[in-house]
């Protein structure tokens, strides 16, 4: 429900009060209106509105205040020959519209920046697995390393610093068929 109003103060002058017979008078105009809503419900009612200063009424000071009685105040309502309507819409403006659009590109980039960044790290670590792995099986078979290996059990993983590295072999010992790698 759509609620119209209208607030009018007035203040009477210097040391004086409203008091007395004359009535203040104020003029409110009233605007048959229809008001719609997005549910599809509509009321009927009307608009509020003031185009004129209230008439200023009695007046006393404050020492004659005992002595006068009464207090009035005069509302005239004013019907106009127009009407209104006003009806709320579920209407996107253009920006609005522009900044969803733009808010679910940047989303959806971020996600995919996000996947290929994961995919990027999942694929540098699988190959520097791989390499180890074909570093320790050329090891194995008692082959030299690859030109392009820095030897047997070096990580080559970006951001593993060289105290962090751990031999692949730490230690050998006779077995039935030779050297083998323990661990």
């Amino acid at each position: 429900i759509q609620k119209s109003s209208v607030s009018k103060p007035w203040v009477p002058g210097s040391g004086n009060i409203l008091r007395g017979v004359a009535p203040t008078e104020f003029v409110l105009k009233l605007v048959p209106s229809v008001f719609e809503d997005t549910d599809g419900s509509t009321n009927t009612g009307f608009h509020v509105f003031t185009d004129q200063e209230p008439v200023m009424g009695s007046q006393v000071s404050f020492s004659e205040f005992a002595y006068v009685k009464g207090l009035s105040a005069r509302v005239n309502l004013d019907y106009v020959g127009y009407a209104m309507k006003t009806a709320h819409t579920n209407k996107r403006g253009v920006i609005e519209v522009g900044s969803l659009i733009l808010g679910a590109l940047s989303g959806l980039l971020g996600i995919f920046g996000m996947g290929v960044s994961t995919l990027e790290t999942l694929a540098e670590l699988w190959l520097a697995w791989r390499k180890k792995r074909r570093a320790a099986q050329r090891v194995k078979e008692g082959l030299p390393p690859d030109d392009d290996d820095e030897g047997p059990g070096q990580d080559t993983t970006p951001g593993v610093m060289e105290a962090d590295r751990v031999p692949l072999l730490a230690a050998t010992a006779p077995g039935p068929w030779g050297v083998q790698p323990l661990g």
